[in-house]
């Protein structure tokens, strides 16, 4: 769960199935990002909420250029497009 840069653990939308970041908007995060185990990917499509009392335990900080990207692919999800 990343919540303010910070991971925390609680059923995250993080997926290790790294071919997820091929989709417009994911961001792929490698081995050690944020103190990750193995490389993840941000399913941006999939977002969700979760009460903060959940949120217990860090696990790790992101970047930046990270949560920025990630801001970016969630904009690209919930952002109404221009239809040609």
């Amino acid at each position: 769960m990343l919540f303010g840069g910070i991971n925390y653990q609680y059923r995250p939308r993080f997926h290790t199935e790294t071919r997820r970041a091929l989709f417009i908007g994911n961001v792929l995060l490698n081995e050690g990002e944020g103190n990750l185990p193995e490389s993840s990917v941000v399913n941006v499509s999939q977002v969700f909420t979760v009460d903060k009392r959940l949120l217990t335990e860090s696990i790790g900080r992101l970047s930046r250029e990270k949560i920025k990207l990630i801001i970016q692919g969630i904009k690209l999800v919930i952002e109404p497009q221009e239809l040609e």
